[in-house]
């Protein structure tokens, strides 16, 4: 997904993607993180920015284990810093067998308020004087629309 910083009076706060190793096993899980992704976006729009310019975006990428590739690590870790965008990517991998439907979306709502919580830390840690609240009431709200 792209990163638009341009509009003066917008900011993208929040973002889902996902990278996925090859095959079908993981087909759920993807039709969730799409669900999840179109959640996020519609929260945006009801979450106004107030200052656009001291807001951190957080793109919360998910790996997919499968044929092709397997995430090396467990749980969370941070990506790339963007300083330029204000972005910081937050790496999540998902599990050989995340379980059920309901399973797969209480791992993702998790995961996407953990994966915030992340960015938060690492912007405080770097003394980037960036906010991750609108971010993270995103979050709350797609979580808690996803697992309903």
């Amino acid at each position: 997904m792209a990163v638009n910083t341009d509009e003066p009076n917008t900011s993208p706060a929040l973002y889902v993607s996902a990278i996925s190793g090859g095959g079908d096993a993981m087909r759920d899980v993807e039709t969730a993180i799409f669900d999840l992704g179109r959640i996020v976006e519609r929260e945006k729009a009801g979450v106004p920015s107030t200052d656009p310019h001291s807001e951190g975006v957080v793109d919360v990428t998910f790996h997919l284990p499968g044929t092709f590739f397997r995430p090396d690590y467990k749980g969370l870790r941070t990506g790339r810093w963007v300083p330029r965008k204000r972005l910081i990517v937050i790496q999540v991998a998902v599990p050989e067998s995340p379980g059920d439907r309901k399973q797969i979306r209480a791992f993702l709502a998790a995961s996407l308020r953990e994966a915030v919580g992340v960015a938060s830390t690492f912007f405080a840690e770097k003394n980037h004087r960036l906010s991750t609240a609108r971010a993270s009431l995103i979050a709350e709200r797609a979580a808690a629309a996803l697992t309903a």
